[in-house]
């Protein structure tokens, strides 16, 4: 199963995402900044609401070996201060597995 963040830091650069299952770490990816080693300037679209960056990093973690049952998932961003901001949790549902021939 591909789990999918899209994770951006106004004032630097997010450098990891980590994927949960609860509170158990399903495992971690490191994010590629800017090709010029900058994070993404804000952007204020006159909503007053908070300035969204042009471009986010899309993340992605492949979750193998995923049994039938409800999972409650999320993403943490860490940024380059060291500080994370975990995302609301979803709950998902796998009812089968099919496996490739």
């Amino acid at each position: 199963m591909t789990l999918v963040a899209h994770a951006w830091d106004m004032d630097g650069s997010v450098g990891l995402v980590e994927f949960y299952e609860g509170d158990r770490l399903l495992g971690s990816v490191p994010v590629e900044s800017n090709p010029d080693g900058t994070a993404p300037a804000p952007v204020d679209d006159g909503s007053g609401m908070l300035p969204v960056p042009p471009s986010r990093n899309i993340v992605s973690f492949t979750w193998d070996s995923v049994s039938a049952g409800r999972y409650s998932l999320s993403a943490k961003a860490i940024d380059d201060a060291n500080e994370g901001t975990e995302s609301p949790a979803i709950s998902i549902g796998v009812v089968g597995v099919e496996t490739a021939p």
